[in-house]
């Protein structure tokens, strides 16, 4: 189930622990526009999510979607979860091309940052949080009530799993691969505004004065 892109965009280095990948392949269609140019605090959203990625623990990240796409789905079209099916399960083909990483068997080195492009509010360090946990505990990790933004491991197991699962279900839903790769909850007692997606106008309007 390859993802179609530029294979550098994915090239895993020696010693890379971690990818952060943009999700921006939504259609927008509440919103009336890409939600990538959408302005918050007088940044696009998109540019505000690289910056998020450039704080974070990921030695490398990449716009999945979209027309700044870094990296397209194979099947566009089919949501968060099918690019995230995807992305794992062609990151791990990259890990196998790795002689470093076929010298460790059993081990996890590679990790997948996931973020929604229309979450302006992100914080680095509660995502820095996610990326910690996973490692730690060597499982996929999510906040509770939150399915994204989300850790998984990049291992053999999750890759089978995940691309069973698009056999089984062509469109799931990010709660199906939270369930399907058995991810933990992290607890979350911030304010909650940081999690919130922007996907219309009207919630557009509705933003009060970003995080500090």
């Amino acid at each position: 189930m390859p993802v179609v892109t530029d294979d550098k965009n994915l090239a895993i280095s020696q010693g890379q622990q971690c990818i952060g990948f943009i999700l921006a392949g939504g259609r927008s269609s509440r919103m009336g526009k890409d939600k990538a140019t959408v302005t918050v605090a007088g940044r696009s959203m998109l540019q505000t999510a690289h910056d998020l990625m450039s704080h974070t623990q990921v030695h490398h990240h990449v716009v999945v979607g979209g027309r700044f796409a870094d990296v397209h789905e194979n099947t566009q079209g089919l949501g968060p979860g099918r690019a995230i099916c995807e992305l794992v399960t062609h990151s791990y083909s990259h890990c196998l091309e790795s002689e470093d990483y076929l010298t460790q068997t059993q081990a996890v080195k590679e990790y997948a940052l996931f973020i929604p492009v229309d979450m302006p509010f992100l914080q680095p360090k509660n995502l820095t949080t996610l990326i910690k946990l996973s490692r730690q505990h060597q499982r996929a990790y999510f906040y509770e009530q939150y399915y994204l933004p989300l850790v998984v491991p990049i291992t053999f197991s999750n890759a089978i799993i995940l691309s069973e699962l698009v056999m089984q279900t062509p469109s799931p839903s990010v709660r199906n691969v939270i369930n399907a790769v058995g991810a933990s909850a992290a607890k979350y007692r911030g304010d909650e505004k940081e999690f919130v997606n922007i996907n219309s106008p009207a919630e557009l309007a509705e933003l009060q004065i970003p995080i500090n």
